[in-house]
């Protein structure tokens, strides 16, 4: 009779097992699926990032639109609209503000942020930005577009009037060089050794030099060589010889004269100016239409900050290079006089303060 209970047991334990073994199915699948959507999820945040990087990929690599171009896609102001736009400073404050800067840093910044606000008002115009009117940044635009003109106009001016001096210069030495040329030939004759000498001062001619790419450099060299050419022979104490130079005009203030172009052309100064203008000082017309810019950026700072300090996806408008000092505030210093009646002619600074 014992045996038989034995056997219960053993078949009610084998029954136990068979019934606990489906709770530990359940827990595998769930780790096994908690595992699959846990890669799933990881899977599909990769797509997201790279499409994040996609859309990004353009405005870092993308090519920056002109002010010209961006001009073209806000609304053509009226002569009435610009003229009052243009009334918000005086010509004295203008002319002020743009005698502390340079014209190139000031164009260079107003381009930048010109892409800037292009592209933040077509996101938030509507909303976060829209106290800053579409017509405020078509004269924004305007006025520093009339800015890369002017520079334009006074580049072009100043390097045409550097080159026309320069090319006078070498147009000078140039023909120096050939009228030596015939004294020295004159003097010359058919001796073999005198037309050699003068064959190896005179160099290449000067179309010649050119196309071998020598230009001034072979020019002042046979500027020199002729020079010591022809006093060499104007020292020469043979009866025949000091004949033939007199008769062939050679004279120390003919050489003189050449070793002076040859100084003229080898010149640093005049180097630069063959080869490109350099930055000129602004005019009076570049400072005036810079404060003009200065200010419409000054306004655009001031608003964006403002849009910027409620919603942070409206970018802030920060100075760079060489007009940051134009923004900043200076704590005005204390003096025991009491301060002069101001005319509204120019201020401290452009600060949003």
């Amino acid at each position: 009779m014992g045996k038989p209970k034995k056997a219960n047991k053993a078949k009610g334990t084998k029954t136990a097992h068979a019934k606990a073994a489906p709770k530990r199915a359940p827990a595998k699948a769930q780790a096994k699926a908690k595992a699959s959507a846990k890669a799933a999820s990881a899977k599909a945040k990769k797509p997201a990032k790279a499409a994040k990087a996609a859309k990004a990929a353009p405005a870092a690599h993308g090519k920056v639109p002109s002010v010209a171009e961006l001009k073209a896609r806000w609304p053509v102001l009226s002569d009435k609209e610009t003229e009052a736009f243009e009334s918000l400073i005086g010509d004295a404050q203008a002319d002020d503000l743009g005698r502390r800067t340079r014209s190139q840093d000031v164009l260079r910044e107003a381009a930048r942020w010109a892409g800037i606000i292009d592209e933040a008002l077509r996101s938030y115009g509507d909303g976060a930005l829209k106290d800053y009117s579409p017509r405020r940044f078509a004269y924004y635009l305007l006025a520093t577009g009339e800015l890369t003109e002017a520079i334009a106009a006074e580049t072009r001016r100043a390097g045409e009037s550097k080159r026309t001096g320069a090319e006078a210069t070498r147009s000078l030495a140039t023909r120096a060089r050939k009228e030596t040329i015939e004294r020295l030939s004159t003097f010359a004759g058919m001796r073999p050794v005198e037309r050699n000498a003068l064959d190896e001062a005179a160099g290449p001619d000067q179309d010649h030099a050119a196309a071998l790419g020598g230009g001034v450099d072979l020019l002042v060299r046979s500027l020199r060589a002729l020079a010591y050419l022809e006093v060499d022979w104007l020292e020469r104490n043979d009866p025949a010889s000091q004949v033939l130079a007199e008769n062939a005009g050679l004279s120390h203030d003919d050489a003189l004269e050449l070793r002076s172009f040859a100084e003229a052309l080898s010149t640093r100064k005049l180097a630069a100016a063959l080869a490109g203008p350099p930055a000129a000082k602004d005019t009076p017309t570049l400072n005036r239409l810079e404060g003009r810019v200065l200010f419409e950026m000054r306004e655009a700072r001031r608003v964006f900050a403002h849009a910027h300090s409620k919603s942070h996806v409206v970018p802030k408008l920060e100075p760079h290079g060489g007009i940051g000092h134009i923004f900043t505030t200076k704590a005005p210093k204390k003096s025991v006089h009491p301060p002069a009646e101001s005319n509204g002619s120019s201020f401290e600074s452009l600060s949003d303060n």
